[in-house]
């Protein structure tokens, strides 16, 4: 039997904060946070931290990548990024037990669309309230293993407006690649700050951790730009798409 449970964190947090007075001080809201810590095995502990290092690493390579295609040959040549090199970002990034990937309700390639679980955990963070959780998690046991899984937001920034805002915002040439490339696109007319999916990170029980030490301790090299995508691969309107 399949077991399930998501831990809203943050959420928690909002209700430990608003069981208090009104005058209650930050002093007092940390040691909620603390307590809250506390009730969190070592383990869960340094999951969560190595799931932060993990995405934060996926950002910074496909942004390198992001911002390299643009500055050669602006926000057209950089589509190509998502296409080609994308799956290299995350494969590059995904070992030892863990694995990285993005999914969203408006996506540009269908591929990378929520199932019927991950729909309702975005819904949880489209919440405009102060109630939003800043990230869930939750344990999965299924086929005699168990997998630790994380989600976390993702903002549109406005620099994402180039390529995914609305038609008066997208850089010329954009749409007409987009049209091209993703016929089924749903990724544009977004506002920065707008919800644009998450990130879905997973890992096993316990054969990940060493894999999280590392990543927490900042023990594994970056990956060269270059091994983002595999070695014949090059910049194709033609190519599978991989973009959200």
């Amino acid at each position: 039997m399949n077991k399930f449970l998501i831990f809203v964190v943050f959420a928690a947090l909002a209700l430990l904060a608003a069981c208090g007075s009104e005058s209650q001080d930050a002093a007092e809201v940390e040691t909620d946070r603390d307590s809250l810590n506390t009730a969190l095995s070592a383990d869960e502990l340094l999951y969560l931290e190595a799931s932060e290092k993990l995405i934060a690493r996926f950002t910074k390579a496909l942004q390198t990548e992001l911002m390299s295609a643009m500055n050669q040959g602006g926000p057209v040549n950089a589509i190509g990024v998502c296409q080609v090199k994308a799956p290299g970002v995350a494969q590059a990034n995904s070992a030892g037990g863990w694995s990285i990937r993005r999914v969203t309700d408006r996506f540009r390639n269908p591929d990378n669309r929520v199932d019927t679980l991950e729909a309702a955990i975005l819904a949880s963070f489209a919440d405009t309230g102060s109630t939003a959780p800043e990230y869930l998690f939750d344990w999965f046991e299924g086929d005699s293993l168990r997998t630790f899984r994380f989600y976390k937001p993702i903002a549109v920034k406005p620099l994402c407006l180039k390529c995914h805002g609305g038609l008066q915002t997208l850089a010329p040439g954009v749409y007409q690649k987009l049209k091209k490339s993703y016929p089924l696109d749903r990724a544009i007319e977004y506002k920065a700050g707008d919800l644009r999916g998450m990130f879905v990170v997973e890992a096993l029980w316990p054969e990940g951790k060493e894999q999280a030490g590392l990543l927490v301790n900042d023990l594994i090299s970056d990956q060269p730009s270059d091994s983002a995508a595999p070695p014949d691969s090059t910049v194709s309107v033609d190519s599978q798409p991989v973009d959200q």
